[in-house]
């Protein structure tokens, strides 16, 4: 029981990561193509 919290959390943290990665990305493509 306490693994399946354990994991929920770990693939919270791999999806925020995930999403903080390609948000950074659209970031930077977006300055270079305005810029």
């Amino acid at each position: 029981y306490f693994c399946k919290i354990i994991i929920k959390l770990c693939l919270q943290i791999a999806d925020n990561a995930l999403n903080y990665c390609l948000q950074s990305k659209r970031k930077k493509a977006w300055l270079q193509f305005h810029h």
